[in-house]
């Protein structure tokens, strides 16, 4: 998807109220409030972020660069980025050693937001902490770096032992998303020392400005944040509606002439049921769940009677994978209708 395309998806009023109750936020100096930036969702973060002399640093460590630059950043507003006069001094002749204590120069938090907003385009890419004065950037980096990764179940049985996976909790979408669906002390925990989030998700995800406030009195859980299988079960639910109402947009686009014959109701029950079915095949990617119903559209919900299909779709052969079989039967069925 292109960048105009993606800055599209965030509406202007939004990113407007937003860009006000930053600079509100940063003017305040009985409150603080920091960026965790998406790096997937940017192209070298680092470099442009260092180019703006914004401080920030990775939140995640190791030497593999490639997985820092696309992973989670935190941006501070109220500091410089160290330049070499900052990290360096002479010692001896021509030469140079780093110093023992780097201090950071202070920082306008409003010119450096200013300058952030200028990078953060898709406003999906950000999401903004709010703390009172006291909240720091390294207690937050210690908190942000404890939810990098989060506990989910493996199965629909609380008796299995949950799996550790990547949590973006940088990425607007996905936090409109799990914010929806946790408790209140899920919520404390996901909070941390921060009293707000503030983040504006894509339309299809909510739209608007958003913000969580930590629950009053609430009482963190205990351990790595962990979602259960309720809460599993609704981010699964608002991904479907998600992924129903982007196939149905699709469908009167692409397939209007059938399309437009068919009521927004009974054509939104008809690719539910599509959906459905390709998920059951194993079908996973976006784009390959758009072609099933795409093709199920123009054999009026009758593809999976076509000899053969199902043995094709579910065969135990790892190559192709089931997306990549639903890709051969859009080429072949559109071949068909060219000979037609």
């Amino acid at each position: 998807m292109t960048e105009e395309a993606e800055k599209a998806k965030v509406n202007p009023e939004s990113r407007a109220r937003l860009d006000q109750v930053l600079s509100w936020l940063a003017a305040n100096p009985e409150m603080r409030v920091y960026a965790g930036l998406e790096g997937a969702l940017f192209d070298d973060l680092p470099s442009r972020l260092a180019a703006a002399t914004i401080a920030h640093r990775s939140l995640y460590r190791g030497d593999d660069y490639g997985l820092k630059v696309g992973g989670p950043w935190l941006a501070d507003l109220y500091y410089l980025h160290p330049n070499d006069d900052d990290l360096y001094e002479p010692f001896g002749e021509d030469s140079v050693r780093m110093k023992d204590d780097v201090i950071g120069r202070p920082a306008d938090p409003n010119v450096q937001l200013a300058s952030l907003m200028q990078i953060v385009t898709d406003s999906r890419a950000a999401v903004f902490w709010v703390g009172d004065a006291d909240l720091t950037e390294v207690a937050l980096y210690r908190h942000l770096r404890t939810i990098n990764q989060i506990l989910i179940p493996r199965s629909k049985s609380e008796e299995t032992a949950p799996e550790r996976v990547t949590f973006r909790h940088a990425d607007a979408n996905v936090m409109a998303q799990v914010t929806a669906a946790i408790r209140t002390d899920q919520c404390a925990r996901l909070l941390g020392p921060a009293r707000s989030i503030l983040f504006t998700p894509h339309e299809e995800w909510g739209g608007g400005l958003k913000r969580v406030d930590r629950p009053r009195d609430a009482t963190a859980s205990v351990g790595p944040l962990a979602l259960d299988t309720r809460n599993v079960a609704d981010i699964e639910q608002s991904r479907f509606n998600w992924l129903t109402a982007r196939t149905v947009e699709y469908l009167r686009k692409y397939g209007k002439e059938r399309a437009s014959a068919i009521s927004e109701k009974q054509l939104e029950t008809m690719v539910r049921v599509w959906l459905k079915s390709a998920l059951g095949y194993r079908v996973t990617r976006e784009p390959q769940l758009r072609k099933w119903c795409y093709m199920q559209l123009f054999t009026q919900g009758n593809l999976e009677t076509v000899p053969g299909l199902r043995d094709f779709i579910m065969a135990q052969k790892s190559s192709p994978d089931p997306n990549e079989r639903v890709d051969i039967l859009m080429r072949e069925t559109t071949k068909q209708l060219k000979e037609l």
